[in-house]
């Protein structure tokens, strides 16, 4: 009987200390979570300042671009006006107004391509050759074309700098070998540095875009008689006579030749 009641006893202590310890695992789990969210809030409060900052800071950033975007926007449709009143001035011969509006578009956008080629060519236009020259080689740092090459071997060229106008000639013909007024001016700017025999090989080129060119005939006939080649001379005078049998230059040169090479 007294074993009964021990074990009854004993039964009864594991229990009340099983829920005890359950009580107490209880309240730590609640005093536990009671910390985590304490620390969740405070962690959020450590990090509203940044939220709001990042927050104000994508707005300040969105409002940039569309500010930016209208501002483009803007020049676009101001920049459009002014290349039409350019050529309103172009079409009635004012020059000097045309580049004041194309300075403008230049003040709106210092790379503006049709703008800077067209305010070279007037520079070009009013012998304002160093002016045309600057914004010839602004020009070519944003492309590299062939007509502005050109223009601005022409520009070299009325200053004296001869060997950059050849350069600059030579770059234009690397982009387009179509243009037989390249190899002209080319052939030109040569015969002006004394370098003779580039400026023939110009010409020749000249004489292959333009078979029936005349005048450059006689060009090319006068270089080969500068060089004594006087049978080169004559079948280019002969050639001449082809295209037209009663040009008396070409037979007295004919002549002329014909008589050199019995002496």
């Amino acid at each position: 009987m007294f074993s009964f009641v021990m074990f009854i006893t004993s039964g009864a202590a594991i229990i009340f200390i099983i829920y005890r310890r359950f009580k107490l695992t209880k309240k730590d789990i609640e005093l536990q979570n009671k910390v985590l969210i304490e620390d969740q809030k405070i962690e959020k409060q450590k990090n509203e300042p940044l939220l709001i900052y990042k927050t104000l800071f994508n707005t300040a950033k969105e409002k940039y671009k569309f500010s930016n975007i209208q501002s483009k926007i803007n020049n676009h449709v101001k920049i459009a006006e002014l290349l039409k009143k350019v050529k309103y001035a172009e079409d009635r011969g004012q020059d000097e107004e045309a580049i004041q509006l194309l300075m403008q578009i230049i003040s709106i956008d210092d790379l503006h391509l049709e703008a800077n080629k067209k305010l070279g060519f007037l520079y070009l236009k009013k012998g304002e050759d160093s002016k045309s020259e600057f914004i010839y080689r602004k020009t070519l740092k944003s492309k590299n074309d062939p007509i502005t090459w050109s223009n601005l071997g022409l520009c070299l060229f009325n200053q004296g700098k001869l060997e950059e106008a050849a350069e600059a000639y030579e770059n234009s013909i690397k982009l387009d070998k179509s243009r037989a007024a390249r190899f002209i001016s080319l052939g030109h700017v040569y015969h002006e540095l004394k370098k003779y025999d580039k400026a023939l090989e110009n010409f020749e080129y000249v004489h292959k875009l333009e078979p029936k060119n005349v005048d450059y005939m006689f060009v090319i006939a006068d270089y080969y008689e500068r060089k004594h080649n006087f049978a080169k001379a004559s079948a280019m005078y002969e050639k001449i006579l082809k295209h037209q049998p009663y040009n008396e230059e070409a037979r007295e040169k004919i002549h002329y030749l014909s008589e050199k090479n019995n002496t």
